[in-house]
């Protein structure tokens, strides 16, 4: 879907919208990791711990436990991380 988004933007040449669908599906590829794995988890009975999630306000992207001086995603500084209670 956003491989469509991301070329209607650049043949419209609104570069802001192309770089926003862009982010926005790297960030996708994130979440499915993080399905995923937590998936298998339920799948071979695995018990949860409680670990703190958190998420880039610019772009999406959801780091485990730490974060990063700067987003992988979006390059954007740790202040725009915000931590979310599961």
């Amino acid at each position: 879907m956003y491989k469509n988004f991301i070329k209607r933007a650049s043949k419209s040449g609104l570069f802001l919208a192309e770089f926003s669908f862009d982010l926005a599906r790297k960030a996708e590829h994130v979440h499915k990791r993080l399905y995923e794995s937590f998936l298998k988890k339920l799948d071979n009975d695995e018990g949860f711990t409680k670990i703190k999630l958190y998420v880039c306000k610019i772009c999406g992207n959801v780091e485990i436990e730490l974060v990063p001086d700067k987003c992988p995603l979006c390059d954007h500084d740790k202040k725009f991380f915000i931590e979310i209670e599961p």
